[in-house]
């Protein structure tokens, strides 16, 4: 029976039973017209329900036969009180319905303490009632040593119905393993408990519907037993605040919000499923030491909206420092998957669940992760480290190679025999190219992959001196391995000499050289020699429309590569004229569903972003994010980098609650695609990180922030550039908490980093310098802030002699210091060319030149030119409270300066 089927028939058989025995048969015959076998299925379960118990369905007839307004209403039993053969000890629990006691046993035959559960007398409807007594039927069905047994049922002397369950004298799940400081693997075991216990359940056709610790109680002894089956709750004690149930009831669905599966919080159909989700909730908490949800005080629609809609962070990223690195990776995903919102993408079984679980103890692949090669490889390395780590790598690289050649096969069919000789040569020479990696051949040295490089570029330099095309392409590709990595200084060298040995070599026009110049012209980019980058850019693109033609798909990657430059050095209109023509080479040669026109409408969204165009850049983040789902079937880097940059423009609009979604949707695919650390991984970490800071929830932000800066240093080192974007994030963060001096601290280690690799004069060391500013700006020291203001001004200055909106920062925060100094005159010139700088790249009306015009205006009230000021506060508070709304600190900041003037002239 397949998973839908068996659905279907659990929720008939679940609508049958909630109603009256002679109702079934009628509903049955509407609900399965055309169906007999359904019909028939449906109906055996219900006579297997029927025949179950009969002497517990016999015990609350009398009950169930008096309408409601009949039913006793007297109050709870009392301590000492008899009920049946039962004399109460003390409440255990009580809520709105009933209340569990504990009991125990007075009639002499043995002695027995039970947990005795009644329905208080006011509550007894016909419905509770028959909850009561469903509960009872499940209970009896059951015989588990890890679910708490039924052991007796009967009626009060007036009326009221009860049963008596095994007491268990044990600890909520959760309090157990905080109070014992269980290990991970310690609360795994427990949870593989639990499933077996729900999965038992399961097979005979129970679903619990309320799973959670305060009803997963464990002993002393440490063994686990699950309570309260069925709709009707028991309630956790008084004094248990963490753990007392926030019960919720509309129609027949009671729930427990905090561990409520999206189809409970919609009031859909309750499977098994359900349960699995649960007990991922379970997991998440076990894990973490937290909820996936923060649910207090919201309302029924929000939190349908939360649980149906968001998606948790990974228990990695709120667990406490010393258990994420474990948690990180197989568990992450093993409870992502439990929490799926459709049920039907959840384990298909409790059972399931339990075995990745087990999986992941034993270091074997779990299910939960792509079933790719490259993961399997990883884990059988963690099991098997020393003896294979270089011989991994050098699969790793030469997987990649032969993918880079597969694919310039693809794009370059009339070239495909000479290309696929070269391939063949550059495959040879690659199987002994990283030989060194065999033990044998090392003399048991575990080689980095750096090492292996190195001596591979070397051995290159040496041994195809006689295949100078061979040698060639092989430098073109190691120099781009080296870039990858970061190491420019490496990478240039031999860039440069494959760009040499193809002049000498083919001849003038040939395609290979203009490739050459393109890799070295995007090296140069990156090292911010921009000048030597755009006169290789230019050679490359008119070698490429005089041999190739304009259209050719070679002259939309130098367009595409080009537009990047134009675009980082401030030049939008330039750069978006060059990301419009290559999108039409490439929609014309591979369609408008292509990856690579995606790319392109990629590029053309961020130069609309970079202009306060959000709007614009929101419209085609969403059409390459499109392109790329439809094109890609399931995970793939390409759709994770669309999601990541939507979620970038949508906070940046302030659009809090999709944005995170949408990180969290990337960090999840970016984590099974990736088992271990990522540059990816991290680099969503980080905008997440940011997120949580734009939304003001810095504590919340700073460990995310350090996790993205930590698998940073992971992949590339303490003192790589990549790790210095997370080091910015987190001196931010640490300015919102007010810890200056260790904001200061991260942003002089990152300036200092990008200044030994990139150098002093490079744009990302200016913006650096003015960062290293603010953070000692705040924290008071006028001096140093001032320092590193003009420092940076000074920087800007030669980089963009013809003017960069990003100049402004430093001017406009150096022109705020010198106002607040007392040198306002000095500050005038610097912030009037601040405005005239971002008129001309945003236009008048646009935000941050408002932002500008209020910092003028501030200096001018300081200079006592209040009629000045006055036109310059009035229109700049007004503008920024039309696009940002009364609540926002610029908003809030531009009034306080209007009213101040005010004051002054009143």
């Amino acid at each position: 029976m397949d998973a839908a089927r068996w659905t279907r028939i659990q929720t008939l058989f679940d609508a049958a039973l909630e109603r009256d025995p002679d109702e079934r048969e009628a509903f049955l015959q509407t609900a399965c017209r055309d169906e007999p076998d359904l019909m028939a299925e449906v109906r055996s379960l219900l006579a297997a329900d029927a025949d179950a118990h009969p002497m517990l369905d016999s015990l609350a007839l009398d009950a169930l036969a008096l309408p409601p307004d009949l039913l006793p209403d007297g109050i709870l039993p009392a301590e000492g009180e008899r009920v049946g053969p039962y004399r109460i000890v003390e409440p255990l629990g009580r809520g709105g319905m009933g209340a569990v006691f504990l009991a125990e046993r007075a009639d002499g035959q043995f002695e027995q303490r039970v947990a005795l559960k009644l329905i208080r007398g006011g509550a007894a409807s016909t419905q509770i009632v028959r909850r009561f007594q469903s509960e009872r039927q499940i209970l009896a069905r059951l015989h588990h040593p890890h679910i708490a047994r039924l052991l007796d049922g009967g009626l009060t002397d007036d009326g009221q119905p009860f049963f008596a369950m095994e007491y268990v004298d044990g600890e909520p799940l959760a309090r157990y393993c905080d109070a014992r400081d269980a290990s991970v693997d310690e609360r795994i075991r427990l949870i593989r408990t639990v499933c077996d216990a729900v999965q038992y359940a399961h097979r005979r056709l129970v679903v619990h519907r309320d799973l959670k610790p305060s009803n997963i109680l464990v002993t002393s002894e440490g063994t686990v037993k699950l309570l309260d089956f069925g709709v009707a709750k028991m309630l956790a004690g008084e004094d248990d605040v963490l753990d007392v149930p926030a019960l919720t009831q509309t129609g027949h669905a009671v729930m427990t919000p905090a561990y409520a599966a999206p189809e409970q919080v919609r009031y859909e159909s309750v499977t098994t499923a359900t349960d699995v989700y649960a007990l991922g909730v379970v997991l998440y908490e076990l894990l973490a030491g937290t909820r996936p949800f923060d649910l207090a005080g919201r309302s029924p629609s929000e939190i349908e909206r939360i649980v149906a809609e968001q998606a948790p962070a990974p228990p990695s990223a709120v667990a406490p420092p010393e258990r994420q690195d474990r948690l990180y990776g197989d568990l992450d995903t093993i409870v992502r998957k439990a929490l799926r919102k459709e049920p039907e993408r959840r384990y298909a079984s409790a059972q399931q669940l339990s075995d990745d679980l087990q999986r992941h103890l034993e270091g074997r692949p779990v299910t939960a992760q792509p079933n790719t090669i490259g993961y399997r490889t990883r884990k059988f390395l963690r099991r098997h480290r020393t003896p294979v780590a270089a011989a991994a790598l050098v699969v790793v690289l030469i997987g990649a190679l032969v993918g880079f050649y597969t694919a310039q096969l693809t794009h370059e069919r009339d070239r495909a025999q000479r290309e696929a000789d070269t391939a063949t040569e550059v495959s040879n020479f690659l199987q002994g190219l990283f030989a060194v990696s065999d033990p044998s051949e090392s003399g048991g040295e575990d080689l980095s992959a750096r090492a292996l490089l190195d001596r591979g570029a070397a051995r290159i330099e040496r041994e195809l001196t006689a295949q100078p095309v061979v040698q060639a392409r092989m430098m073109q590709v190691m120099g781009e391995v080296y870039q990858s990595l970061g190491a420019f200084d490496a990478a240039a060298p031999l860039l440069e000499r494959a760009l040499a040995l193809r002049r000498e070599t083919l001849d003038g026009e040939h395609p290979d050289i203009a490739a050459s110049l393109n890799s070295l012209a995007v090296l140069r980019q990156e090292t911010g020699q921009y000048a030597a980058a755009d006169s290789l850019f230019r050679a490359a693109l008119a070698l490429q429309e005089t041999t190739l033609g304009s259209d050719d798909p070679a002259v939309a990657v130098s367009l595409h590569n080009w537009g990047t430059l134009l675009h980082v050095q401030g030049q939008y209109e330039q750069a978006d004229s060059l990301f419009r023509r290559a999108r039409t080479i490439r929609t014309a040669q591979f369609g408008a569903a292509d990856p690579l026109t995606a790319s392109t409408l990629n590029e053309m969204a961020t130069v609309r972003f970079d202009q306060d165009d959000l709007e614009g850049a929101e419209t085609l983040y969403r059409q390459a994010l499109d392109v790329r789902r439809r094109h890609f079937e399931g995970d793939h880097p390409e759709v994770a980098a669309s999601l990541n940059n939507l979620a970038m423009v949508l906070r940046h609009k302030g659009q809090f609650g999709e944005a995170e979604a949408l990180y969290q949707d990337a960090l999840a695919m970016r984590e099974r695609l990736y088992d271990g650390p990522h540059p990816d991984v991290a680099h969503t970490l980080n905008h997440l990180a940011r997120l949580y800071a734009n939304m003001g929830e810095y504590a919340a932000a700073e460990p995310i922030a350090r996790r993205a800066l930590a698998m940073r240093i992971d992949v590339f080192g303490k003192e790589h550039v990549e790790t210095t974007a997370s080091m910015g994030t987190l001196a931010g963060i640490l300015g919102g908490l007010g810890r200056h001096e260790e904001q200061a601290t991260y942003y002089r280690r990152a300036l200092g980093i990008v200044q030994a690799a990139l150098g002093p004069e490079h744009p990302y060391a200016a913006a650096l310098g003015y960062s290293l500013g603010s953070a000692h700006h705040a924290a008071g020291d006028s001096v140093e802030a001032e320092r590193r203001y003009r420092e940076s001004l000074t920087l800007h200055r030669q980089l963009f002699p013809d003017g960069h909106a990003n100049t402004t920062y430093p001017l406009i925060r150096l022109g705020a210091l010198l106002t607040e100094t007392g040198r306002a005159e000095e500050a005038e010139p610097l912030l009037r060319e601040a405005i005239a700088l971002r008129t001309d790249a945003l236009g008048a009306d646009h935000w941050r030149v408002a932002v500008a015009r209020s910092t003028l205006g501030l200096c001018l009230t300081e200079m006592g030119r209040y009629a000045d000021a006055k036109p310059l506060l009035t229109e700049s508070y007004e503008t920024l409270r039309t696009t940002h709304g009364p609540d926002d600190d610029r908003v809030k900041t531009a009034k306080a300066r209007l009213e101040s003037l005010s004051a002054l002239t009143e």
